[in-house]
C-alpha cells in the first residue's frame, strides 16, 4: 500500500500524480470518552489536485499497524475501454472500488470477470477457470499466456480449489492477488478488445479509401 504520510512520496489516488505530501495530520488517535480504540486517522493533501486522502490506521498488540485507505475508495486505475462489454466492465469496476476495503471480495469478482472475458472473448468451453485458462494460453502471445499462469501460482489454486472450480466465491487471498487479478484483466483487455477494434476501424479506412478510388476492399 502507499504510503500516505506527511513528507514522503505517493501517487495520488485522486489525480494519479506521484507527490510529495506537505500538508497533513497523522496519529489522530481515536479515543472517544478518553479511551483509546486502538484506532487513529492520518490526512493528507496532495499539492497537485488540492484533494484529501484519509486513512485509518489499526494498532497491533505486537507494536505493528495495518493502514487502510478510506477515503477515496478504490484504487487509482485506468478506466476500462470502451470496447469491453458492460456486464465484464461492471465486475471489473466493482472489484477495483472494493480492493483496499476487501480484497477477498474484489478477487472474487475479478476471477468471475476473468472467467468472462475466456469465454466471451476466448471462446473456452471448459468450466473450471484452471482448465480455461489451459485452453486458451496456446492462442496468446507468451507474455499474456505467463501472466495468466501466475493468476493460478499466485492464487495458490491448489491450496484454494474453489478459486477454480467456483470462481466467484469469497475465499482468503495471497497478498498481492487481488491487485494481480486486475492488472491480468488490463492486458487480456487490450488483446482481446482493444486491439481488434483498433484494427478494424484502420481497415473500415482504408476500405472507404479503396472503394472511393474504385479498387476492391481487403
Amino acid at each position: 500500500m502507499s504510503d500516505f504520510s506527511v513528507d514522503k512520496k505517493a501517487r495520488c489516488p485522486h489525480c494519479g500524480t506521484t507527490v510529495q505530501f506537505a500538508v497533513g495530520e497523522a496519529n489522530q488517535l481515536l479515543a472517544p470518552r478518553g479511551f483509546p480504540t486502538g484506532y487513529a486517522i492520518r490526512w493528507v493533501q496532495c499539492p497537485s489536485c488540492q484533494n484529501i486522502v484519509i486513512t485509518l490506521i489499526r494498532f497491533e498488540a505486537n507494536g505493528a499497524h495495518k493502514e487502510t485507505t478510506i477515503y477515496p475508495l478504490g484504487t487509482l486505475r485506468s478506466p476500462v475501454p470502451p470496447e469491453v462489454p458492460t456486464t465484464i466492465k461492471a465486475d471489473y469496476d466493482e472489484a477495483a472500488l472494493i480492493l483496499s476495503l476487501s480484497p477477498t471480495g474484489s478477487a472474487a469478482l475479478s476471477r468471475r470477470c476473468l472467467q468472462a472475458v475466456l469465454v466471451d472473448a476466448g471462446g473456452t468451453k471448459k468450466k473450471n477457470l484452471s482448465e480455461q485458462i489451459d485452453e486458451v494460453t496456446p492462442k496468446l502471445p507468451a507474455y499474456l499466456e505467463e501472466v495468466l499462469d501466475q493468476v493460478r501460482v499466485i492464487g495458490n489454486f491448489s491450496a484454494h480449489p474453489l478459486k477454480d472450480t467456483n470462481s466467484g466465491v469469497i475465499v482468503d487471498v495471497e497478498p498481492g492477488e487481488a491487485e494481480w487479478n486486475l492488472d491480468v484483466l488490463d492486458d487480456l483487455f487490450d488483446f482481446y478488445y482493444v486491439k481488434p477494434a483498433a484494427s478494424k476501424r484502420k481497415k473500415d479506412e482504408v476500405n472507404q479509401k479503396l472503394i472511393a478510388a474504385g479498387k476492391p476492399t481487403i
